[in-house]
């Protein structure tokens, strides 16, 4: 799976996504770190089985490692539900 990274210039944040299908796919460990979420496994239990997906990123590194995906639409809800953050990073999301 290749990765793409976008940097916010501003904050310098990072975010890894992919496309599978046509449809850009966020890792969620990303989003999180940005959102000041501290567990990951436990923020995208609340996206519905369609918004989220799990698969093996080794696209930066060679141990294969398990990441969960978010679509636009998840990491939208992810930013939604965590209110200090919503101004900051709603025009990643919402464009």
């Amino acid at each position: 799976m290749n990765l793409l990274v976008y940097t916010d210039p501003g904050s310098c944040e990072t975010i890894r996504s992919t496309s599978i299908e046509g449809e850009a796919w966020f890792v969620a460990s990303d989003i999180c770190r940005i959102l000041q979420l501290t567990n990951p496994t436990k923020a995208v239990k609340c996206l519905a089985e369609q918004e989220k997906m799990t698969a093996s990123s080794d696209a930066f590194d060679s141990a294969k490692k398990l990441e969960s995906f978010a679509t636009r639409g998840g990491a939208r809800k992810l930013v939604l539900v965590n209110k200090r953050a919503f101004s900051s990073y709603k025009s990643w999301f919402f464009l």
